[in-house]
């Protein structure tokens, strides 16, 4: 189901397993209120193996968000998943 859903609305994010983790990665649309793409971030997200339970872990990859918590970003480079 991940997969089809992925696929239908972020054809750009990709699923892999790494053992008990699932990771989707790839370029991330950020679209405003009409649906438009107004930037897109290479990312990767980690989703443990009692999701929903925990909270997935998200990486920004493409190195243009810097780690600072005025971005939202820990400092093991994990992002706040809790802010929109």
């Amino acid at each position: 189901m991940l997969r089809e859903d992925l696929e239908e609305h972020y054809p750009t994010l990709h699923v892999s397993i790494d053992d008990d983790t699932v990771r989707v990665s790839g370029m991330f649309p950020v679209r405003d209120e009409e649906g438009g793409i107004i930037d897109r971030y290479q990312i990767r997200l980690d989703l443990p193996a009692d999701y929903p339970k925990s909270l997935p872990v998200v990486y920004e990859t493409g190195g243009r968000v810097s780690w600072t918590e005025d971005r939202h970003v820990n400092a093991d480079g994990t992002a706040c998943v809790m802010m929109p």
